[in-house]
């Protein structure tokens, strides 16, 4: 958030091997093991991020240590968070599945 509000750019890394064509493209692996795929500004990065949650009907974006470090009840629980879409999602595979099994006869 430090480099948000700075407007300073940010490395995204990995450490999966990227493509050969890619390698030389100028990416560049740091001391750390990790590639670094891209430099982009983190404000910019920031923006789309949030654009991308409010055009895909998604509530936003949480901060789980945030939230577990405001949570009163810290001291004895951590909160974990799940991704809802997957479990609609295996739902939606089961039902279409359902629904083929009964059209189909």
């Amino acid at each position: 958030m430090r480099a948000v509000e700075d407007d300073a750019r940010v490395d995204l890394v990995h450490k999966a091997r990227p493509h050969a064509d890619a390698i030389a493209a100028a990416l560049i692996r740091e001391k750390t093991g990790l590639w670094v795929y891209a430099t982009p500004r983190a404000r910019e990065l920031w923006d789309q991020i949030m654009r991308s949650t409010y055009d895909h009907a998604e509530p936003g974006i949480l901060f789980i240590d945030r939230m577990n470090s405001d949570n009163n009840l810290n001291y004895c629980e951590a909160i974990e968070a799940r991704t809802v879409r997957r479990t609609t999602f295996a739902g939606l595979r089961l039902a279409a599945a359902s629904l083929d099994q009964l059209t189909a006869s």
